[in-house]
C-alpha cells in the first residue's frame, strides 16, 4: 500500500482529522486523507518520497503540545507501510508528547518477517518500554469474572475458573459466558460431576494454532492430548511410533506456537499450556472419529 500510510495509520490519520479539526494538515497528509496521494513506487526517488511522507505524518501527529496516544493492535498482522512508518516514528518522537502503544501476540506471529524484525529492533533502539503480559492472578480473575457476570463471585468459584484457564482473560470471559448460559456459575453447580465443556471460541483459537503446525507436530499432539494435559515425550513418541528426535522437533514447534510448555522439574515431561488446549484437541479428535474421518484430515 505505497499510496497510503498503511491500513493501521490510515485509520489513525482520519481519527486525528475528525478529533482535531483545527490542526494544520501538511500537504502530503492532506493528499492521503483525500485519496489523492500518488503511488510512491512509481516515483523516481522512492526512498525520498517515502521519507517525505513519513516526516509529514510525524509532524501532523506531533503538531502541538497536546498529548496524543496512538494504539496499534495486532502488530504481527500490520502491513508493510504501517510497519515502516512505525519504525520511522519510533526513531523520531522521543521529544514529543506522542505516545505510541503497539501490541502483538507472540504465538500468532510465527516466523517474523524482515520488516517486523526491523520494526522491533527500531523500537528497542528507541528504548521503548516493553511489557510482557501474562495471565491474571486469582484475585484479578475474580474481579474479571464478577465484572463479566455482573454479579458477586466467590473466591472459591473464581479460583476454580482461574485454575481451569490459568488466568487467560479471553478464556475466562468465554468460560463465564458459557456457564451463565447453562446456569452453572455457582459453587454447587460447578462441583457437579458433569465436566465444564470448552467454549466454542476458545476451541477455535486452539485448533487454529494446531492447524498452523507442521503435520508431524499436529499428529504427535493428538497422541499427547489422549495421554492428558501432562505427558512424557518418550512415552508419546513410542505410542506414536516415531523416533524421539522427531518427537522433540515436533514438540519444539508446539512450544513455539504457545500450545505446550516444558516441565522445568521433570526431565522429558511437557504439558499443554492450558487445560482447554488439551481438551479442545481431544474434542476435535472425537468429532473426527464420529464423522469417520482420519485424524490428520480433521478440518482445522
Amino acid at each position: 500500500m505505497l499510496d497510503s500510510a498503511g491500513a493501521e495509520f490510515d485509520v489513525v490519520l482520519r481519527a486525528v482529522r475528525t478529533g482535531c479539526p483545527d490542526r494544520l494538515v501538511p500537504g502530503p497528509v492532506a493528499e492521503l486523507l483525500d485519496g489523492r496521494a500518488p503511488d510512491i513506487s512509481e516515483l523516481h526517488d522512492v526512498a525520498g518520497a517515502a521519507l517525505q511522507r513519513f516526516e509529514a505524518i510525524g509532524q501532523y501527529l506531533t503538531a502541538d503540545d497536546s498529548p496524543m496516544v496512538v494504539v496499534l493492535d495486532d502488530l504481527h498482522w500490520a502491513d508493510l507501510a504501517s510497519l515502516q512508518l512505525l519504525t520511522h516514528l519510533a526513531d523520531g518522537i522521543a521529544a514529543s508528547r506522542l505516545l505510541l502503544v503497539a501490541s502483538r501476540r507472540l504465538h500468532e506471529s510465527g516466523s517474523l518477517s524482515a520488516t517486523l524484525s526491523e520494526t522491533l529492533a527500531a523500537l528497542a533502539r528507541a528504548e521503548t518500554l516493553r511489557i510482557e503480559l501474562c495471565g491474571l492472578d486469582s484475585e484479578e480473575a475474580q474481579a474479571l469474572v464478577a465484572a463479566a457476570a455482573g454479579q458477586h463471585i466467590s473466591a472459591q468459584t473464581a479460583t476454580r475458573l482461574w485454575a481451569r484457564t490459568e488466568g487467560n482473560p479471553f478464556f475466562l470471559r468465554e468460560m463465564v459466558e458459557l456457564l451463565l448460559s447453562e446456569q452453572r456459575l455457582d459453587e454447587q453447580r460447578l462441583d457437579e460431576l458433569e465436566p465444564i465443556p470448552v467454549p466454542g471460541p476458545v476451541r477455535e483459537v486452539v485448533l487454529r494454532r494446531v492447524g498452523r503446525l507442521p503435520e508431524a507436530a499436529a499428529a504427535l499432539l493428538s497422541v499427547a492430548a489422549a495421554a492428558g494435559r501432562h505427558f512424557d515425550v518418550e512415552v508419546v513418541a513410542e505410542a506414536a511410533s516415531v523416533e524421539i528426535e522427531v518427537a522433540l522437533e515436533a514438540i519444539d514447534a508446539a512450544v513455539a506456537a504457545g500450545l505446550v510448555v516444558e516441565n522445568e522439574h521433570r526431565l522429558g515431561w511437557f504439558r499443554f499450556t492450558h487445560a482447554d488446549a488439551a481438551e479442545s484437541w481431544r474434542q476435535a479428535l472425537a468429532a473426527a472419529d464420529l464423522a469417520g474421518d482420519e485424524v490428520d484430515r480433521y478440518p482445522l
